[in-house]
């Protein structure tokens, strides 16, 4: 990531560096326990189930992934700048529709999406 934000700076590019979401605004889309499960395996990887797998950094990761989707939304950050799904939640989703969906109840819902078949 470092070399790639270098070659940016090189060209001229501004290079806003993310800050890590913080638990309450990774709260605002994720259960609880979802969260801990995640952060429980920071340092190590681990498989989830048996196609999903964390990395030692998957927590790390996810953290400054929501920092910077959430600065681009804030205008903190160029939404040009973002990539995969952050990128698609900013350029389709207005502020009000990302609080809303933010607000959403989690009490019986899944903590993550389960895969037909």
């Amino acid at each position: 990531m470092q070399a790639v934000a270098s070659e940016f700076r090189q060209q001229g590019i501004a290079v806003v560096e993310p800050r890590p979401a913080t638990d309450i605004e990774i709260g605002r889309i994720h259960a609880p326990e979802h969260i801990m499960l995640i952060r429980e395996t920071a340092g190590r990887a681990v498989a989830l189930d048996p196609d999903t797998f964390t990395s030692p950094k998957t927590f790390e990761a996810a953290q400054m992934a929501a920092g910077a989707a959430l600065a681009a939304k804030r205008g903190k950050r160029s939404k040009s700048s973002l990539k995969g799904a952050s990128r698609q939640m900013a350029r389709s989703m207005s502020e009000s529709e990302l609080r809303k969906m933010a607000k959403t109840k989690r009490k019986g819902k899944p903590t993550r999406k389960r895969k037909k078949g």
